[in-house]
């Protein structure tokens, strides 16, 4: 069990069914200073389900938000129930709206982009921060959305990709590698395909040091003590999966009430 040397009020401290970012966040370091540093305009973050290609996204923010010298100002854009060009720009636009403070502060009304499509919009972002020696970074997830917007809304699709990788901004796209069907949707165009001109990323399990830090909660106000046979055995089980490792270690913490302790 994960319980020893604990003190009696602590509380479980693995996260399982959401988003992490912060002192939550674990490893991962090499690939977010790439991903903040590179000039790639235009990346495919490709990572199999619950790999941790939202939290990725959100730590990116979250770094980007700690950095007062930072050019980059981040937008994450969630287009998971996305089917149509119109779904893309609301979406759009609510994201815009949920970050109200941080893009009014930088002089963009956005009350104004509510009528405008995604390429639309995205101009008019563009340039007021290119003004102000800003770039966006578009962190968009739930990638996989746009192969029924291509099913829907084929030429819509086709500007979209002209904006994505063509504009004053860098976009960080996450998606499985089931996003590759778009390629075989676009085959009648008479341009690149979507895809193309995106430089393919991987996310991969954790390496072994983040693993363990993750289960001791190395970053954490108060460590777990864990045996380190049993943490061999979670590593080997988990293969340094961040989900699986969190719900193995959230199912093995011992939040014992009933014994009085934890």
């Amino acid at each position: 069990s994960l319980h020893d040397a604990l003190p009696i009020w602590m509380r479980n401290p693995y996260i399982v069914g959401r988003w992490v970012r912060g002192d939550d966040h674990y490893g991962r370091y090499r690939l977010l200073d790439y991903l903040l540093t590179t000039q790639d305009q235009a990346i495919w973050l490709v990572g199999t389900r619950r790999m941790g290609k939202t939290s990725l996204l959100r730590q990116l923010e979250w770094l980007i938000e700690q950095d007062d010298n930072s050019t980059h100002v981040p937008l994450f854009w969630d287009i998971q129930a996305c089917e149509s060009a119109e779904d893309l720009a609301y979406e759009l636009f609510i994201s815009m709206e949920d970050e109200t403070e941080r893009f009014e502060a930088l002089g963009i009304d956005i009350p104004s982009l509510q009528t405008m499509d995604v390429n639309r919009m995205m101009r008019v972002v563009q340039r007021k921060l290119n003004a102000q020696g800003k770039r966006l970074l578009l962190l968009i997830d739930e990638g996989e959305a746009l192969i029924n917007v291509a099913k829907n809304d084929n030429r819509e699709l086709a500007r979209l990709r002209r904006t994505l990788q063509h504009g004053e901004h860098r976009t960080i796209l996450t998606a499985t590698k089931q996003l590759i069907q778009l390629n075989e949707l676009m085959r009648d165009w008479l341009t690149s395909p979507f895809l193309f001109g995106f430089n393919l990323v991987n996310l991969w399990s954790l390496d072994v040091d983040a693993s363990q830090a993750l289960i001791c909660q190395d970053q954490n106000d108060v460590q777990v003590s864990v045996d380190p046979s049993i943490m061999e055995e979670i590593i080997v089980h988990t293969h340094r999966h961040p989900y699986l490792t969190q719900y193995l270690c959230y199912r093995l913490f011992e939040s014992d009430e009933k014994k009085g302790g934890h």
